[in-house]
């Protein structure tokens, strides 16, 4: 079920919250005037299948926050790049998705909802290609898709990109 918002007033709005922020920055995508957000981390990937927090990777060499990119504990920590796979970006566990969609409604009264999706993938769904677009950062393009929480939870390319 799509719900009809004021997307020229949300976009505006969103456009100069994150307007000359750095966009490899979480800052460049989240405003500063949001109280909450939730950032999820992939998980890294071994070569014998585990599944392990970027925390482990980065040991007692750094510390790990909102901000940490994926580059940094490997400039830091040097992870060896045949036991230790870079995490899945652009993507996240359903499971995940599906948690983290019930703690959103928790924190809301609304039940629509503004997300982005990010053009890089190549298999784009047809109604995703179609949906009205933003440039933010650095000629970073954003699908803005507005519905249910539930449409934040069905895959946006095809064959869907999420982990097993």
């Amino acid at each position: 079920m799509v719900i009809v918002l004021n997307q020229e007033e949300v976009l505006s709005w969103y456009s100069g919250e994150i307007y000359g922020q750095p966009s490899a920055a979480l800052a460049g995508l989240v405003p500063h005037s949001f109280p909450a957000f939730a950032r999820v981390m992939n998980p890294v990937r071994t070569s014998r299948g585990q599944r392990l927090r970027w925390s482990v990777i980065a040991g007692s060499a750094m510390t790990v926050d909102s901000e940490t990119q994926w580059s940094e504990i490997v400039s830091i920590v040097n992870p060896d790049p045949n036991e230790y796979y870079e995490p899945e970006t652009g993507t996240i566990d359903s499971s995940v998705a599906l948690r983290l969609s019930e703690v959103f409604a928790e924190h809301t009264q609304s039940s629509a909802f503004t997300f982005l999706a990010w053009e890089g993938y190549d298999s784009l769904l047809e109604e995703v290609r179609e949906s009205p677009t933003i440039t933010i950062g650095e000629q970073r393009v954003m699908h803005v898709r507005s519905g249910s929480i539930e449409l934040a939870l069905e895959p946006i390319d095809f064959p869907p990109t999420d982990l097993p």
